[in-house]
């Protein structure tokens, strides 16, 4: 898929491509990736994005569903973590050269993928008249699907509610 940059961000006006693969252990959060070498603070050079939202360990919510998920990753390029960095050449060329200059230099990154905008719009526009939606494969339903049925089944049974005595304890007849 294609993950529009923000606006009003260095990365506004870029499609940029980004893979995202689900475990079939619908608890654990989809790897996502940028291109290899692509530069940020936050993603690895293999072009792994590092966001704490999508970390096993961290923060991850198995309820988060795949606009949140996209949203998370949309943030996290247009809000880098200096404090979390993931690629010592984006982090060392922040440290050296400041702010300014980092924006700068991922503009130049978000030009790669800004003339493949026209294309992915122009594709997403031919799809929605041939299929009558943006997603003709239903991948956020079923993502959300799956979401929903991860959630229940890791919800805990109801507590039986039972007649209690004036001090709360369960009445003996509904002892074991």
């Amino acid at each position: 898929c294609y993950i529009p940059g923000p606006s009003n961000s260095p990365w506004e006006g870029a499609m940029i491509p980004t893979m995202m693969a689900f475990s079939s252990e619908t608890w654990r959060p989809p790897k996502c990736s940028f291109p290899g070498g692509f530069f940020h603070l936050n993603v690895y050079p293999s072009g792994t994005i590092d966001v704490p939202t999508l970390n096993e360990e961290n923060s991850w919510d198995p309820t988060m569903t795949l606009p949140e998920i996209l949203f998370t990753i949309q943030q996290r390029l247009c809000h880098p973590s200096i404090n979390s960095p993931s690629q010592a050449g984006a982090y060392k060329f922040r440290v050296d050269n400041g702010k300014e200059a980092y924006d700068r230099r991922c503009r130049e990154e978000a030009d790669k993928y800004r003339g493949a905008s026209k294309g992915a719009a122009e594709k997403a526009e031919r799809m929605a008249a041939q299929y009558g939606a943006i997603d003709p494969l239903g991948v956020v339903e079923r993502a959300e699907r799956m979401a929903r049925k991860k959630t229940e089944a890791a919800r805990p049974p109801p507590v039986p509610d039972f007649e209690r005595d004036e001090e709360g304890r369960p009445r003996r007849e509904h002892w074991p």
